[in-house]
């Protein structure tokens, strides 16, 4: 049986190099997102050279591809959300905290396909900057419910 995931990112090669999980789920803690990630990747989810990114609408959690064989490894970056999703809230208006399971999930699928597209203008948190994510999904694409 394939697993789903909500969200993979692929590189310009058609490579994952992201793997997302969304939750509408407010007020997660980073270890509610250290279990999900584990029972996310416990079923055999690609592991090697794909980062591994939460989202939710109070806190989006980031494992380096250098955390995918560890699965109880704490996220290595937490930031806030709204200020890089802001700009899309401005053409639903409506908050985060007011979305839909559905709603979130297109909200970052769109912001994502953002990220992978050069001289976007996309707004992005030091955590993304740092982690070196932009530079490996750059050109890519966005695949939504994706098996593996």
């Amino acid at each position: 049986m394939k697993n789903v995931v909500d969200l993979a990112v692929r590189s310009a090669d058609h490579q994952t190099k992201l793997i997302v999980e969304i939750t509408a789920k407010r007020e997660i803690t980073s270890d509610w997102a250290v279990k999900l990630r584990r029972n996310v990747m416990a079923h055999g989810l690609p592991t090697t050279s794909s980062y591994f990114l939460l989202a939710s609408p109070n806190r989006f959690y980031l494992w380096n591809k250098d955390s995918a064989l560890s699965f109880t490894k704490a996220p290595d970056y937490e930031f806030d959300p709204e200020p890089m999703l802001k700009p899309y809230l401005k053409y639903i208006q409506s908050s985060l905290s007011e979305l839909s399971q559905t709603s979130f999930e297109i909200l970052v699928s769109t912001w994502l396909s953002d990220l992978t597209t050069p001289g976007s203008g996309t707004f992005v948190g030091p955590g993304l900057l740092e982690s070196g994510l932009l530079d490996e999904i750059k050109n890519g694409s966005v695949e939504v419910e994706t098996s593996f």
